[in-house]
């Protein structure tokens, strides 16, 4: 068998002729190598041999001489010197030729049907320079000038305008060398640059669509769970939108670029919030004595980045430009009285207001509390001690706070807007627990309140001051 016709010959008189140089034949020994070449040489030359093709020991075509097959190869050498714009510096094949083989069909004679036959089994090689990494030749291009283009594209990929770069360099050790490849694997200096810094030459993505979950987009793309997390870092838990872009393949840069750079950039300075009790306020309530504003800063980092990716960052200077100005914010302190009228009830009002709708029959049904006016966000009060036993949306309640005050005593504080109290919270007598609201079944802003004995509803006011 033979690879590659004729170069087997070429080969073979190289071994011999640097044997006879080294004085290891004597003359019978010459004139016999000397017919036993120039047999082969005619064979191949002039002889009618029928050659068999195979590749991987699976036979493609037959061919009627040698010449027939080397002919093609340079067919194919010439197309691809013709479409690149240089020369190459020569051609490997998979394909072995054999006089032994058998192969059903008729002999190939044409050079050019040949060509087109055997064009996906032959590699065009070419010279051309590597981007060594760590010792390993990944990437190709054709000219030096273009793998130092490369190299200083990678540099200043990662710079913005106004930027002041101090010190650039690989994590990895990277070298520029010759080296002989495929032409199929040389790279234009954009091509290369995202292979480097992605480890692929196209990033598959997946948008997402309606009824999509990360589990079955792993599985309809083949892909484990785990590597399609990997291949997302920025997913947290497993909410997914619909047109998300989730990348398929998780990016594994061929070099990682460190680069340490001056970035100067103005910041707020956030204001401070001064409180101050105030006697004149209900507890709970504030009012904004003096609105606050954010100051500004002039400030200059030193940061390392990774790729484009920020791994470290440390203040170098600042100058303050605009001093913030403090927010002054007044807190209640007031707590409410045993009754409007600063009776001694056994419960204090929840809230001071008028009563819009008394405890008793009302319409066709029955008011099991009172209803007190107050605009939507007034402060609600407990009206005793004791603990929170319900605190959360409650049917026609809405927004219902549930106050134990022990020996069966319990308060009921509806439709509100805001709680401010949590189960299980113990309350004083005039806390704040809630804001007035109209959640549930509702008419308008206003508090409904109402007072249990051992589970059974009673009128509050007689529990509350006059």
């Amino acid at each position: 068998m033979r690879k590659g016709g004729v170069r087997d010959i070429e080969d073979l008189v190289k071994q011999l002729t640097a044997k006879l140089k080294a004085g290891k034949y004597n003359k019978i020994h010459i004139m016999v190598a000397a017919f036993f070449i120039l047999t082969i040489i005619a064979a191949f030359s002039f002889g009618g041999s029928t050659q068999v093709l195979s590749v991987n020991e699976q036979n493609i075509a037959k061919i009627n001489s040698v010449k027939t097959y080397e002919k093609a190869l340079n067919i194919i050498k010439a197309e691809q010197e013709q479409e690149l714009g240089y020369t190459l510096s020569g051609v490997d094949s998979k394909i072995i030729l054999s006089s032994e083989g058998e192969f059903e069909g008729k002999k190939i004679k044409d050079p050019q049907l040949l060509a087109d036959l055997i064009r996906p089994y032959v590699e065009c090689q070419t010279g051309a320079f590597a981007l060594k990494v760590n010792g390993e030749e990944k990437v190709f291009l054709k000219t030096q000038e273009e793998a130092e283009l490369l190299l200083e594209k990678l540099k200043t990929g990662f710079l913005k305008e106004g930027e002041e770069i101090l010190s650039y360099e690989f994590k990895e050790e990277i070298e520029v060398v010759e080296s002989n490849v495929s032409a199929a694997k040389v790279m234009s200096v954009e091509e290369a640059n995202n292979y480097v810094l992605t480890g692929t030459d196209k990033i598959e993505t997946y948008k997402v669509a309606k009824g999509d979950t990360l589990s079955t987009i792993a599985e309809s793309h083949g892909l484990g769970l785990s590597k399609l997390r990997e291949a997302n870092p920025e997913i947290k838990g497993d909410f997914i939108s619909i047109g998300q872009e989730l990348k398929l393949v998780k990016l594994e840069p061929v070099v990682h670029v460190m680069v340490a750079k001056e970035v100067t950039v103005e910041e707020a300075i956030p204001f401070p919030t001064k409180y101050t009790n105030s006697g004149d306020l209900w507890a709970g309530q504030t009012q904004v004595k003096q609105a606050g504003q954010n100051g500004l800063r002039e400030v200059t980092y030193k940061v390392i980045s990774e790729n484009g990716k920020e791994v470290q960052k440390e203040e170098v200077t600042a100058v303050v430009l605009k001093e913030p100005t403090v927010k002054e914010v007044l807190r209640g302190t007031q707590k409410m009285v045993a009754s409007r009228g600063g009776g001694d009830g056994q419960l204090a009002w929840p809230l001071r207001g008028t009563i819009t709708s008394r405890y008793g029959p009302r319409g066709s049904g029955f008011h099991t509390g009172i209803d007190i006016g107050g605009s939507k966000g007034t402060p609600v009060y407990s009206a005793g001690n004791g603990r929170v036993i319900f605190a959360g949306w409650s049917g026609s309640y809405g927004n219902l706070i549930i106050i134990d005050h022990g020996n069966g005593l319990t308060t009921k504080y509806a439709h509100l807007t805001a709680f401010k109290v949590s189960l299980g919270q113990s309350v004083q007598r005039g806390d704040l627990v809630g804001t007035v609201g109209s959640t549930g079944r509702s008419t308008g802003s206003h508090l409904h309140f109402e007072t249990n004995v051992n589970s059974r509803h009673v009128d509050p006011t007689r529990y509350l001051g006059k």
